[in-house]
C-alpha cells in the first residue's frame, strides 16, 4: 500500500509516506483509497478552528501549518516553510523568543503524553504583534526515545491579552470608575465580609451591590468557604497580589474567573482591606479545552487508519510509522524512526521505488 501524507512539509509534498506489502506495489484503487483518506484528515486539520502545526526539532522548522495560519498571521503554510529554520527568529517577538526556545527544549526531559503550554507574541504579515498560546506534546521519537518533532494546537488569544491589560489599567483608575468597570470588582474586610462591590460582580450573583454589601463571601459563593481563608492569610503574609483561578457555579451558569487579590493599606502600612478583580476567562477556557480536544482527536484518528504508512520530511528521515506499517514490512517504528529511508530499508535502493520517491520529493 501507498499513501503520502500531503502538507505535513512545504512545499509538497514535505512528507510522503509508503508502505509496500511482499515487497510488491499496491494495487491503484488502493492507493487511491489511502489519498482519499489522507484528504479527508488534512480537510478535517484545516477545518479546525486553530492553528495545527509540527515543528521539527533537530531542524529547528515547521514541518506542516494548516491553513489556518492565514488568517491567524497573513501567511500561507508555503511561505512559513520558506522561512525554514529562521521562521521564530523572524517571526517571534524578541523579548519572547528565549522563552519559546527554552520551553520547546523541556520536551527533552519530558514524560510521555506531558503537553506544555507556552504564550508567546508572533509578528503578522502587516507587522502587528500577535498573542498566541500553544499546546504542544511529542509527536515522534527515534530509536532511542529522543523526540524529533512536536504536534501542537495554536490560538490567537491577542483579545484576551489586550482585554486583560486594559482591564488592569482601569483598576489604577479612580474610584468613580468603580462601579462601571466591565469585569467582577469587589473589596472585602480580612474576615471574608463584603466592604464594596461593582454592578458586574452583582450582576454575576443575580443581585445588586447594595444587597451584596456587608455578606460574608461564602454566604453569597458557597464554593469558596474553603478556600477564602486561605487567600485572605497569603494577601497578608506577603503583601503582595495574589492570584487566583476558580471554577463557580453561579445564578448565571457556569464559570471561570482569574482573579487578582490586591492588598488595601490604612495609613500606617497595614492591611486593612482586600480588592479582588476578576476576569471571567470562560470562553477562553472553553477554546482551550476545544483545541486540546481536537488535538486528541487528530491523533486518535491518525492512530486509526487501518492502512500501513509512514512519512518522512525532505531528507528521507522517517518522522512518522504506523502500527500497520510495523505489520506490512516487518519493521518496528522504533527501528525506522529518525533514519534514512534507504538507510532503514537498504532493499529499495537502485529500484523504481527509490526512483519515483525522489522525484515526487523534487518535482512535489
Amino acid at each position: 500500500e501507498k499513501e503520502k501524507l500531503n502538507n505535513l512539509d512545504q512545499p509538497k509534498p514535505s512528507e510522503t509516506s509508503q508502505a509496500k506489502h511482499d515487497g510488491n506495489d499496491v494495487a491503484p484503487s488502493h492507493y487511491a483509497l489511502a489519498e482519499n483518506r489522507v484528504e479527508f484528515i488534512e480537510k478535517l486539520v484545516n477545518s479546525v478552528p486553530s492553528l495545527i502545526f509540527i515543528y521539527d526539532l533537530d531542524d529547528s522548522r515547521n514541518l506542516y501549518v494548516n491553513d489556518r495560519i492565514k488568517s491567524m498571521l497573513g501567511y500561507s503554510p508555503e511561505e512559513i516553510q520558506g522561512m525554514g529554520a529562521e521562521f521564530i527568529h523572524k517571526l517571534v517577538h524578541p523579548d519572547d523568543l528565549h522563552l519559546l526556545i527554552e520551553n520547546t527544549q523541556r520536551f527533552q526531559n519530558c514524560p510521555p503524553g506531558t503537553v506544555l503550554t507556552q504564550t508567546y507574541r508572533m509578528r503578522s504579515k502587516s507587522g502587528e504583534w500577535h498573542w498566541l498560546e500553544d499546546h504542544s506534546r511529542v509527536l515522534t521519537r527515534n530509536a532511542e526515545g529522543r523526540p524529533l518533532s512536536i504536534l501542537g494546537v495554536s490560538s490567537d488569544i491577542t483579545k484576551r491579552k489586550n482585554a486583560i491589560r486594559e482591564l488592569e489599567r482601569s483598576e489604577a483608575q479612580n474610584r468613580s470608575l468603580f462601579d462601571d468597570a466591565p469585569c467582577p470588582i469587589f473589596i472585602g474586610d480580612l474576615e471574608g465580609r463584603v466592604v464594596r462591590m461593582n454592578r458586574t460582580c452583582a450582576h454575576y450573583l443575580n443581585s445588586t451591590p447594595e444587597e451584596c454589601q456587608g455578606k460574608m463571601l461564602h454566604e453569597l459563593i458557597p464554593e469558596l468557604a474553603l478556600a477564602v481563608p486561605g487567600l485572605i492569610s497569603k494577601v497578608l503574609e506577603t503583601g503582595d497580589i495574589v492570584e487566583s483561578f476558580n471554577h463557580l457555579e453561579l445564578p448565571v451558569g457556569e464559570r471561570w474567573f482569574q482573579a487578582k487579590l490586591r492588598p488595601l493599606f490604612d495609613e500606617k502600612g497595614r492591611v486593612e482591606h482586600i480588592q479582588v478583580v476578576a476576569h471571567d476567562i470562560s470562553e477562553a477556557q472553553r477554546s482551550n479545552e476545544e483545541m486540546i480536544k481536537a488535538h486528541a482527536e487528530l491523533e486518535s484518528m491518525l492512530a486509526s487508519i487501518s492502512d500501513g504508512f509512514f512519512a518522512c520530511n525532505r531528507d528521507f528521515t522517517v518522522t512518522y510509522f504506523n502500527e500497520a506499517a510495523e505489520k506490512f514490512l516487518g519493521r518496528q517504528a522504533s527501528e525506522v524512526l529518525g533514519r534514512n529511508l534507504f538507510d532503514a530499508f537498504p532493499e529499495a535502493r537502485g529500484t523504481a521505488f527509490e526512483e519515483n520517491y525522489r522525484r515526487a520529493m523534487e518535482t512535489g
